[in-house]
């Protein structure tokens, strides 16, 4: 079984050996990259094009820069990523779960 957007539910699961894997993004990421695109066209300036690496969309109408944030594959070996970027705590993930993984210690 798999999921999708790394909450504490879904890697709860992985602890516990009933899902393999989900897929994240980094929320600190999205949010600042939003906060650096509403930063500039609320000063009426054009975001950082280093902000966009080129990546684009197209709205129907026209190609539109667009701000990518990569998804990620959340194993029981990498779910400490989740807690370095603040998406979950030590402590709310490994409360009355099994010691593998980052609850290991």
């Amino acid at each position: 079984m798999t999921g999708l957007d790394g909450t504490l539910n879904s890697l709860q699961l992985i602890l516990q050996d009933k899902q393999s894997m989900t897929i994240w993004r980094s929320l600190k990421e999205q949010a600042g990259k939003a906060a650096e695109i509403a930063s500039a066209l609320l000063k009426q300036e054009k975001p950082a094009s280093d902000l966009f690496g080129g990546a684009t969309m197209n709205n129907d109408e026209l190609d539109v820069p667009w701000a990518e944030v990569k998804p990620l594959v959340i194993t029981l070996d990498n779910m400490h990523l989740e807690i370095e970027d603040g998406a979950v705590t030590k402590e709310a993930l490994c409360k009355g779960m099994p010691k593998v993984g980052p609850c290991k210690s």
